[in-house]
């Protein structure tokens, strides 16, 4: 069986819980690896940007690896990233403070 993963590590600016892992059978050959993590940005976080890196313990060539991120169970953001040749998977993206009240939207510097 081949699994597919889904893996979620923030970067250094971020702490996370304990995650969880399931898997979901697809066919008798593939399988999705779902884990789930909480990435929590302090309010004083002054760091620009994010990653998300990891290395599939197995994944099927062609198929990326799909990173969702969730605010209150809500999906907010999706990507699509490309195994490299090694092995490995990172994914960039820009950390940003939304004023809930306002709608203003602030980049960190």
């Amino acid at each position: 069986m081949t699994v597919f993963g889904i893996m979620m590590v923030p970067g250094v600016f971020a702490e996370t819980s304990e995650s969880s892992v399931t898997v979901s059978p697809i066919n008798e050959k593939l399988s999705l690896k779902k884990i789930v993590t909480t990435m929590i940005v302090p309010q004083d976080n002054k760091l620009p940007w994010g990653i998300v890196k990891g290395t599939p313990s197995d994944y099927v060539e062609r198929y990326p690896v799909i990173i969702q991120f969730y605010k209150n169970g809500e999906p907010v953001h999706v990507a699509q990233v490309d195994v490299k040749g090694d092995g490995s998977y990172d994914y960039k993206f820009r950390v940003r403070n939304i004023d809930n009240t306002t709608g203003e939207v602030t980049n960190n510097l």
